[in-house]
């Protein structure tokens, strides 16, 4: 981050150094003379979000398969961690 108001902007094409193509980053320089070098972490972002979903749907669909098949100890664990108070009242009844 700038301390200072930004006065320059500009993009940079890197090529990457096991030749596998080239990346987009983003320079800016302030008046804090500083210059600085951006990457774009959007797609890193939103497959970590999607990573973290589909883990949490994983999960829940456990939760479910543990409480059909009446498996209380490990459902009212899960249940717990998961912060689901319905699901871990119904498994401690």
């Amino acid at each position: 981050m700038h301390d200072e108001k930004i006065w320059a902007l500009d993009f940079a094409e890197i090529i990457k150094s096991d030749n596998e193509g080239t990346t987009l980053k983003l320079l800016t320089g302030g008046s804090d003379s500083k210059v600085r070098l951006w990457q774009d972490s959007t797609v890193e972002e939103d497959k970590k979000q999607k990573e973290e979903r589909l883990e949490l749907i994983e999960q829940e669909q456990t939760l479910s398969k543990l409480l059909r098949d009446n498996d209380l100890f490990k459902a009212t664990l899960l249940a717990f961690k998961l912060n689901k108070l319905r699901d871990f009242y119904h498994a401690l009844s």
